[in-house]
């Protein structure tokens, strides 16, 4: 477990001064984990759990990677028309579990916190009423 609380500090270090330099060691660390998932297979799993551990780690590494490819997507949009656009959905809230799991959560919560103070403020001036979760999570989403 020491491994993964310093792995997340310094993520939650460099996404505030390097946010390409989070983004590359978030990357790593997902891919060094997807190979343990092919190679070094938890033998107490079902075989179709170690799929679907594999299935969703390449899932999350997929907006890492090529993040002009990717769509951001709830739990309940349906997906396939952005499939037949040549877009990979990937849902936030699968995101964020990773994030948790990598201990790399907190620089995106602080992020968010501070675009809804600005947000909020703005709604406030303009009389305007957005989906404002919704809003929040894209642009705390910025690194990518």
């Amino acid at each position: 477990m020491q491994i993964i609380e310093t792995y997340g500090k310094y993520i939650e270090k460099w996404a505030n001064t390097n946010p390409d330099r989070a983004r590359v060691l978030l990357k790593l660390g997902w891919e060094a984990q997807n190979l343990k998932y092919k190679f070094t297979p938890d033998k107490r799993l079902l075989p179709a759990d170690r799929y679907l551990a594999h299935l969703m780690m390449n899932t999350m590494l997929m907006p890492l990677k090529n993040p002009q490819e990717c769509a951001i997507v709830s739990i309940f949009t349906p997906c396939e028309i952005l499939h037949e656009a040549g877009l990979h959905p990937y849902n936030i809230e699968a995101f964020s579990c990773y994030l948790s799991a990598s201990n790399a959560e907190r620089a995106f919560l602080h992020y968010a916190a501070i675009i809804r103070h600005f947000w909020e403020r703005h709604r406030r001036r303009s009389f305007q009423s957005p989906n404002v979760s919704y809003t929040q999570t894209l642009l705390a989403m910025q690194i990518f």
